[in-house]
């Protein structure tokens, strides 16, 4: 798994689920003890994980960081317009090939730019001090046909 994405609530470092009930729906609250150790029981844990929720930057270094290597959280409530301006720049920067600690930077100004700066400051990118966001490249561009043939047709 390369990333991790949540958009819902959170706090205390947690994330408040549903049971998944339609009847009787009731909430369910996930500390991030749990979390990182149900990340960790993957054979590939997430290289990125975003937790697009309020309240969530505590807790992360201690539970999360040991397993997932980069964590975008929020320091305080945060609206859903500003959660929503967020990923949807953050997302496609990611896509179109820029390292995280720039898609994020891009993402925060789009946030600014969308006359929410209040809310920026609290939008932050968390690491282990082994990685550098600057260096990790979630996609790749694709290699053309012209690259192939000045490669010698080899990759």
């Amino acid at each position: 798994m390369v990333q991790g994405y949540f958009s819902g609530h959170g706090g205390g470092g947690s994330l408040l689920m549903d049971n998944s009930d339609v009847t009787n729906p009731q909430p369910r609250s996930i500390d991030f003890t749990q979390l990182g150790r149900a990340l960790g029981t993957a054979s590939q844990p997430p290289t990125l994980l975003v937790l697009n929720a309020c309240d969530t930057a505590d807790g992360v270094s201690e539970h999360l960081l040991p397993t997932v290597p980069v964590v975008v959280a929020m320091r305080a409530s945060v609206l859903d317009t500003t959660a929503a301006t967020f990923a949807a720049r953050f997302y496609a920067a990611v896509a179109s090939g820029l390292s995280i600690k720039k898609a994020f930077e891009q993402a925060v100004l789009a946030v600014e730019l969308a006359g929410l700066a209040d809310e920026g400051w609290m939008i932050t990118l968390l690491h282990r001090e082994d990685v550098e966001p600057d260096s990790v490249v979630l996609v790749r561009a694709p290699v053309d046909a012209e690259d192939r043939a000045s490669a010698g047709g080899a990759l």
